[in-house]
């Protein structure tokens, strides 16, 4: 235990009489940057969802905040003016995201299903997760270009969320889909026509 405590001494720079003051501080100090970097996330996050334009139906931010409760309240608040899906996606930390989606309801319907965006993004990178229909979460291995370049008929996840209805039923009109794309989309299909 003496040689833990010179050692303790040695690399804090203090006498061993102030080790555990000296210890003390420094989870302290930790404690205190975390809580600037929930706080500057906060903001950073706060900034970028006040920055997207109220005409988008859809919205999909990538961000550095990593605070699921942070995200999921961004999530509502986008849901709560833009009628499409709103989309978080932030760095596992490791080579993938993890993510949370809301379909919004501000048009008073539940017509919109978080779980039919989940499962493009489980087929396509074998995302893990699920939810409500109103909300989900998960977590998937794959790039931000790959997640935006999901392709249905040469237009990723998002350019689809932008189609006005009408151009959403012409594009769902003139879908083309290999035999095994059609049974997987069958269900889909149907309720988006």
């Amino acid at each position: 235990k003496q040689r833990i405590l010179e050692e303790a001494s040695t690399l804090l720079k203090v006498p061993i009489t102030d080790v555990t003051h000296a210890i003390q501080k420094l989870f302290l100090d930790r404690d205190t940057l975390r809580q600037d970097l929930k706080t500057y996330q906060a903001k950073q996050l706060k900034e970028s969802v006040e920055s997207v334009p109220e005409d988008l139906p859809s919205v999909w931010l990538f961000t550095d905040a990593g605070d699921p409760n942070l995200i999921r309240q961004a999530v509502n608040s986008l849901c709560a003016s833009h009628p499409g899906y709103s989309a978080i996606f932030w760095s596992d930390g490791n080579e993938g995201f993890r993510y949370i989606i809301g379909a919004s309801t501000m048009d008073g319907s539940n017509s919109k299903n978080a779980n039919e965006v989940n499962s493009i993004l489980k087929d396509t990178f074998g995302a893990r997760g699920g939810g409500k229909p109103e909300m989900v979460q998960g977590s998937l291995s794959a790039k931000k270009e790959e997640i935006l370049s999901v392709l249905i008929n040469g237009k990723n996840i998002y350019e689809v969320t932008e189609l006005s209805v009408k151009q959403l039923y012409d594009f769902m009109d003139n879908l083309k889909l290999t035999e095994e794309q059609e049974q997987i989309a069958k269900l889909i299909v149907n309720e988006i026509k």
